[in-house]
């Protein structure tokens, strides 16, 4: 029925319902027939081609092998090292569709329902996420909340994807945290172009995110998102070990209350660095600032900043200053 309510309202139509005990149910369905009703947008020509990126929904939702779509994609997209992408998407048709169009670009998992995504979301940590909001068990405008208000899955882009094209229903999938919203049927290069340009944008995020890090932005000056809070608090049970050069990876997991793959996930996903690269520059950092004033010898500077000795101190300074550490006395 939901299925069913989402068509009728698509076409400005209502349905009406008559039961009684013992007997049965009437369900009567009437659909405006005057375009006038409908927007441009909302109206399919007679004469429109379809040029092959056109991605049509099939009338039947039956579990079948999907047909082949043939995509140009621009060899710029293509990597070795490719992002994860969750689907959630209850037609197996649309979910199928969906990954042959993205297969290339993407490391593709795809997810019954919102329920199921969510649950492989805080497991896996995915790259980004397109969701369609129709779904059994949990509906995306849920599970879009869900994964925002997640400190796990707070960074994570959201694409909704969806036959619904009121105004209303984009602000309120925009509200619960979408990124972006598509419309079906959609064209296949659109959707690769809004993923990507999704991904972009998380990169440059990447280089605010590291500035909070090596504390170039003065606290009050931070947006306190979920992503630069996480951060903030990853920053400090770092720097309050910074001494103890037994606190790595699996302490400051232990500290957040995340796994290690988790951790990794997210400081990857956010930073673009590994959790062990994050402590390890952030005791560098912290070095330098002592060299700069002078605090001590470098020595002393090597163990107060937990290296375990003066010379791989000195290896780590300058692979990542570009100089040796006595160049900055």
């Amino acid at each position: 029925m939901s299925i069913v309510r989402e068509l009728v309202d698509l076409h400005k139509g209502k349905i009406e319902v008559d039961s009684e005990v013992g007997k049965g149910t009437c369900f009567t369905v009437q659909l405006n027939l005057n375009k006038k009703m409908y927007g441009e947008n909302e109206i399919i020509s007679k004469n429109l081609q379809n040029d092959g990126k056109l991605i049509k929904i099939p009338d039947n939702t039956k579990d079948s092998e999907p047909s082949v779509i043939n995509i140009t994609r621009s060899a710029d997209f293509v990597s070795d090292n490719k992002p994860f992408l969750l689907i959630a998407e209850d037609n197996n048709d649309v979910k199928h569709l969906i990954e042959n169009i993205c297969k290339e670009d993407f490391r593709v998992m795809t997810a019954e329902n919102g329920k199921k995504a969510f649950q492989i979301a805080q497991e896996k940590i995915p790259d980004i996420i397109i969701t369609d909001i129709m779904m059994p068990e949990m509906d995306g405008m849920e599970l879009c909340e869900r994964l925002r208000t997640s400190e796990i899955t707070s960074h994570v882009p959201i694409i909704m994807l969806t036959a619904r094209g009121d105004q209303k229903d984009k602000l309120e999938g925009l509200k619960k945290g979408a990124d972006d919203y598509l419309i079906k049927p959609f064209d296949a290069d659109e959707l690769l172009l809004r993923l990507h340009n999704l991904l972009d944008q998380r990169k440059k995020l990447r280089e605010y995110y590291k500035r909070i890090l090596q504390a170039f932005i003065p606290k009050e000056e931070v947006y306190e998102s979920m992503d630069a809070m996480f951060l903030n608090n990853m920053k400090a049970f770092v720097e309050k070990n910074i001494q103890n050069e037994n606190y790595g990876v699996s302490e400051l997991s232990a500290d957040l209350s995340l796994s290690r793959s988790q951790l990794h996930r997210k400081v990857t996903g956010l930073l673009g660095f590994t959790p062990n690269e994050i402590i390890r520059n952030m005791r560098l950092e912290k070095a330098k600032m002592f060299i700069n004033k002078k605090t001590g010898t470098i020595a002393e500077i090597a163990y107060n900043c937990g290296f375990s000795s003066p010379a791989y101190f000195s290896k780590c300074y300058k692979d990542y200053f570009g100089h040796t550490p006595g160049e900055d006395l």
